[in-house]
Order: structure tokens, then sequence, then C-alpha cells
């Protein structure tokens, strides 16, 4: 596992997600790009930060899933937060 230094890390992980989820919201279309968005940013944070063992056993590759869709959750609520904002001052 790589350890993530700073602030950059939750900036890489959230920040794809939570502009996905403003411009979904603004514009009004389904909440499955926001999914979608979370998914593919679970699987970098999973192959890039969180690598499963050499093994590649079952266990290690939920252990990994998971605890990298919760990096990305802390990441997007903490990045979606000031974006959304600024959406509604500038509104």
């Amino acid at each position: 596992m790589k350890k993530p230094e700073g602030y950059s890390f939750y900036l890489v992980l959230g920040l794809p997600v939570a502009i996905a989820t403003v411009i979904t919201g603004q514009l009004g279309l389904s909440g499955l790009y926001n999914l979608l968005a979370g998914l593919i940013m679970t699987l970098f944070s999973m192959f890039v930060y969180f690598k499963p063992n050499g093994r590649k056993s079952s266990s290690s590759i939920a252990a990994s899933f998971f605890m990298s869709l919760t990096f990305v959750l802390i990441a997007t609520f903490f990045t979606a937060l000031p974006l959304w904002m600024l959406v509604l001052v500038l509104k």
C-alpha cells in the first residue's frame, strides 16, 4: 500500500466524483453518472493505492475494494461540500 501524503490524495479521489455530482444535480441528469464516476475512482484507488496482496485471494481483493470505496466516499464528501457551496453562492 502506498502511503498517501498530504491532501492531494483526497483531491485525486474525490474531485471527479464531486464534479459529476454537482453537474448532474444542476443539469437534472441521472444519478447513474455519479455511480459510474464513483466506481471508476474506486477501481483507480484500489489498483493504485490499495493493491491487493500478491496471492490475489478473494478476501484481499474485497478488503482492498471496500477500503478504496471508503476513501473515495470520504474524499467526495469533503470536496463536494465546498463545490455545492460555490454553486449555491454563485447562483
